[in-house]
């Protein structure tokens, strides 16, 4: 028993100096400045995240808008408080400035980096791209994140918060490479397609026929209409291309990644080598009538040519860049009742007689998933969206 006495005693007075450390702590500030740092750095390190990410998700978001046309790039500048808010914890946030560069329009132009951390980078020299700038906003209103313990010590009862920043930009263009149906078309029907890439030459974003209307009908090829394109030697030609290639017009088919499929990957300002022969495998005709019969008539994914060398078996395509196609109608040789389908817009078969392997269609704009990368290439409808900064 007196073992546990002296034991009871000891405690006692481990306990007595723990308090007076305590107190000495409070009473010098150690214990509140300590809580300062850990307590308010926290707070301003979890604010700082919140804004970052609700940056980096209007940026993609109004990017992504601005990609497709200037209606919807307006849109997407309307938009950006509610993606940086949804990132907020407590719902709130406030985006300064939306600004930056777009091919289409529809963006105000950038003052420049401030060469602040939380600002974006200098402006790039050239391309399209989007900066959204937000800072704190509490659901009060008030534009200061309040703090926890380092208004309570000693010289710093003024301090009333921080006013915390974050910045992001995402850019957008044509992708370095892609995979999609084993089939090309010519650069030249692509610019009578779309009058040279007129952004308002494209058909806009489906689903067809509703809520965006089909375009016009086939008429000989005028720009933003349905286009007829012709097996590549069928007579359709154009002029312009790399050293040492011919530019035929139409489409050709591509030798795909594996036997049996119809997809192929490709690189911009790449060569792939052509499937040759007037017929299309089964893999592509399946293909096609999946393109076809999809009831929101999605756009595929095509690589755009912009020169051919040799032929058969030995022939090699050179890619210009990547577009977005909408098929209404095709013909490839074989039982016409499986394989020549008419055009979703007019009912119509244009391609008979001679004319025994075509593709109706029309040109939009689309974006691929985010994770593809920049080429740099010409913006041909197909776009990639990536966040730079």
């Amino acid at each position: 028993m007196r073992w546990l006495t002296r034991r009871q005693h000891r405690a006692g007075s481990e306990r007595g100096a723990v308090t007076a450390l305590l107190t000495i702590l409070v009473g010098t500030g150690v214990l509140l400045g300590t809580g300062a740092i850990v307590v308010d750095v926290g707070q301003l390190y979890s604010e700082r995240t919140q804004l970052q990410n609700g940056a980096d998700a209007a940026a993609i978001a109004v990017a992504q808008k601005c990609a497709i046309s200037l209606t919807s790039c307006a849109a997407g500048v309307s938009s950006a408080p509610r993606y940086a808010n949804l990132n907020a914890s407590d719902g709130a946030s406030a985006v300064d400035s939306v600004c930056g560069r777009s091919a289409i329009g529809g963006l105000t132009v950038c003052s420049g980096a401030t060469g602040t951390l939380v600002t974006c980078p200098s402006l790039p020299s050239a391309g399209n791209f989007v900066d959204v700038h937000v800072s704190t906003k509490q659901a009060n209103g008030s534009t200061l994140l309040p703090p926890t313990f380092a208004a309570h010590l000693a010289g710093n009862s003024a301090f009333t918060g921080s006013h915390v920043l974050a910045c992001a930009r995402a850019t957008w263009g044509a992708p370095s490479k892609n995979t999609g149906l084993a089939l090309t078309i010519s650069l030249c029907e692509w610019l009578r397609a779309t009058s040279t890439g007129t952004i308002s030459k494209y058909v806009a974003q489906g689903p067809y026929p509703s809520p965006t209307p089909w375009p016009p009908a086939y008429t000989t090829g005028i720009a933003g209409t349905e286009q007829v394109l012709q097996l590549h030697g069928s007579g359709n030609t154009c002029s312009g291309s790399p050293s040492g290639f011919d530019l035929p017009g139409g489409f050709g088919w591509l030798t795909p990644d594996t036997g049996g499929t119809c997809i192929t990957t490709v690189s911009a300002q790449g060569t792939v080598s052509e499937n040759p022969g007037n017929s299309a495998s089964s893999a592509c005709q399946t293909a096609l009538q999946t393109a076809y019969a999809d009831s929101l008539h999605k756009p595929i994914y095509l690589p755009i040519y912009d020169g051919v060398k040799y032929s058969g078996n030995n022939g090699i395509y050179h890619i210009a860049g990547f577009a977005a196609f909408v098929v209404t109608g095709y013909r490839t040789p074989g039982n016409p009742s499986t394989q020549s389908m008419p055009s979703l817009i007019s009912g119509t078969k244009y391609c008979t007689g001679s004319l025994n392997s075509c593709v109706y269609g029309f040109f939009t704009r689309a974006l691929l998933p985010l994770g593809t990368t920049l080429s740099g290439s010409t913006d041909m409808g197909l776009l990639v969206v990536q966040l730079s900064g």
